[in-house]
């Protein structure tokens, strides 16, 4: 993993746009501190901050260009198949230089042209110039691991790109505005979509797509990959694990292919200890990192990491994580957009002490809720989706999810409820904040809602309403929040982290499998729990899920309290026409009286991370007060 940064400028480069881009690559060192380099003609500006995982001559270091020097190449991720691609073009004619997975990349884009993405298996990032023709070629990976923010003005001619907005920041020419539907977006849920961003004047490259850009025209973003659940396999459920186990021990094997020294990421959850325990099976000397909240048995995951890591015989530690984590909140945001998932947090712990005990590269379970069926939530769709009411109940909800007069009806619309109730539309559309808070705290009105984003296109690539929150979790949080968390935290620490569930071959393969067959004993991740249950016991297996997660509703009864006070009473967000001061303050008060309740003490901590995120990101030098 490393750092990319670009302009293009038609009207030619400019000393200040070279000024620029050596800011950009200082200040987002983190991502790369092994080596910095820069391409530079009369029209492109590339910079690279390495991180070296493959090849760690500097031969690969970057960017790196083609044998006839017309292509020039930035590379952020890794090709797991790019030795068998690389086989490929030889035999084609292609030579290389390195055994860098970059060159290779480069070569496939030459030879496929814009076919070149549906080749690569991986996580990326990447531009690739041609200096002969003057063409900008932009990309991302299928599921969104690597970020790629870009600003292009069409009339100007110029576009900037980088891995992120710290980066970007420092290479445009202007002040960036905030966003105010992307502060809903932040404090309703927790993240940002992935199509919109914190400043209005930025956009994020989707996943799975690319566009060629040439000469001030138009960005034509095409996708090269669509994830779908419109066949159903006649596999039964044996028949799906062994498959199953098959492929993760496959995926896992050219995942631990690494030239620097590789761990794995251990939650206690199923996830990342089924992935430890293929690692530690294929990579005997592998070890282990794990979260401890010993200050709350009900977050800890210490102890039952332990007895996996003891189970499956891979040396581990653990990493205690306190209320002081949230040090490292104004360092974090002071180089992205806005993130309010609290997990963040214990991620940059346990990326910084694997940084500390010399690892480079870290495996991860991210993703196996969203491949697997997670959340329970198709199975609760599963089990009533024929047992709906609708007439008077129907309407009394969309009443609750739109009007603050029946706020004492939103309180109790559950999960379960809102399935067994009202309708699907109804189910994604439900916001966290309810209306009459909403109508309180957001100084701008939106009566938007987030959930149904990704419904109607979900609709289109779903043949039954269980696949739905698959396709809208693949396409939603797991992008905007947890691959974007994951990123960020290990990023803030020079580690590169890999996910093995994010493979598209298996994403194919289990969107094909029926949910009667994926979980016949109506167990969420069944297939995952089931090949488990072979390296660690059911009942661990079937432990409630934690995650990476810390008690935010406890901290915020303690220090976080008085800083969210302080943000609220020196009211820059509401000079902005963002929140409402006094609403905070209210809303402070009625958490101290009732810190059970789970949605107010999201909001609260959604809150705290804008205000911080505005003083240390934003407004960077000019916010006089200590942070």
């Amino acid at each position: 993993m490393c750092g990319i940064s670009g302009i293009i400028r038609w009207n030619k480069i400019t000393e200040l746009d070279l000024n620029r881009m050596n800011k950009s690559l200082l200040g987002t060192n983190y991502r790369g501190p092994d080596n910095k380099g820069l391409y530079v003609d009369d029209f492109a500006v590339l910079g690279h901050n390495r991180l070296s995982i493959i090849d760690l001559s500097s031969d690969a270091n970057q960017p790196i260009k083609s044998l006839d020097g017309r292509y020039y190449i930035v590379f952020n991720g890794e090709i797991y198949n790019f030795n068998e691609l690389k086989v490929e073009l030889q035999n084609l004619g292609y030579n290389f230089k390195t055994t860098s997975d970059t060159e290779v990349v480069l070569s496939a884009y030459i030879h496929y042209g814009k076919n070149v993405c549906a080749k690569l298996r991986g996580m990326f990032a990447f531009a690739i110039w041609d200096n002969i023709l003057n063409v900008l070629f932009l990309s991302r990976d299928r599921f969104g691991e690597k970020p790629l923010y870009y600003h292009y003005n069409q009339i100007g001619k110029k576009i900037f790109f980088s891995s992120d907005l710290n980066g970007l920041r420092s290479l445009m020419d202007f002040e960036p505005t905030i966003n105010s539907l992307s502060v809903y977006s932040l404090i309703q849920q927790q993240y940002i979509d992935t199509d919109i961003c914190i400043y209005n004047e930025v956009n994020k490259m989707p996943p799975s797509s690319y566009f060629l850009l040439k000469d001030g025209g138009n960005i034509e973003i095409e996708n090269y990959w669509q994830p779908n659940y419109l066949t159903n396999l006649s596999d039964t459920f044996l028949d799906v694990k062994y498959k199953t186990k098959e492929l993760l021990f496959k995926i896992v094997e050219e995942q631990l292919v690494s030239d620097a020294p590789i761990g794995v990421f251990l939650s206690g959850g199923v996830d990342s200890s089924v992935i430890a325990a293929i690692a530690k099976e294929i990579k005997n000397d592998i070890s282990a990192i794990t979260l401890s909240v010993s200050e709350d048995n009900a977050y800890d995951e210490g102890e039952i990491a332990s007895k996996m890591a003891h189970k499956i015989g891979i040396k581990h530690k653990l990493i205690p994580v306190s209320d002081n984590c949230i040090l490292e909140l104004p360092n974090l945001l002071s180089h992205i957009e806005p993130l309010a998932d609290s997990s963040i947090l214990p991620s940059a712990l346990i990326a910084k002490a694997a940084n500390e005990d010399g690892f480079k590269v870290m495996l991860t379970g991210d993703g196996g809720d969203e491949i697997f069926g997670g959340y329970k939530r198709p199975l609760l769709i599963s089990d009533i989706a024929n047992k709906r009411k609708f007439g008077i109940i129907k309407f009394l909800i969309d009443q609750a999810l739109t009007n603050p007069s029946y706020d004492f009806i939103w309180k109790r619309l559950t999960t379960n409820r809102l399935i067994s109730y009202g309708n699907i539309d109804q189910y994604f559309t439900k916001n966290n904040i309810s209306p009459l808070i909403a109508s309180e705290l957001f100084l701008n009105k939106y009566d938007k809602f987030l959930g149904t984003k990704w419904l109607s296109e979900a609709k289109k690539y779903c043949k039954n309403d269980y696949s739905l929150p698959f396709y809208i979790n693949l396409k939603g949080q797991l992008v905007s929040d947890f691959l974007f968390k994951t990123d960020t935290s290990s990023m803030a620490n020079s580690i590169e982290t890999r996910s093995p569930f994010l493979d598209f071959r298996l994403q194919e393969f289990i969107s094909q499998v029926p949910i009667n067959n994926l979980m016949p004993n109506k167990i969420d991740k069944e297939v995952l729990k089931s090949i488990g249950n072979e390296y660690y016991s059911s009942e661990i297996m079937n432990l409630p899920k934690k995650g990476f997660s810390i008690p935010i509703r406890t901290y915020l009864l303690k220090s976080w309290n008085e800083k969210l006070l302080k943000y609220a009473k020196e009211g820059i967000s509401e000079k902005y026409g963002l929140l409402s001061s006094n609403t905070i303050i209210k809303l402070v008060s009625k958490f101290r009286n009732n810190p059970e309740n789970v949605i107010l003490g999201k909001t609260l901590f959604s809150i705290l991370v804008f205000e911080i995120w505005l003083r240390s990101f934003h407004l960077k030098g000019s916010y006089g007060g200590e942070i």
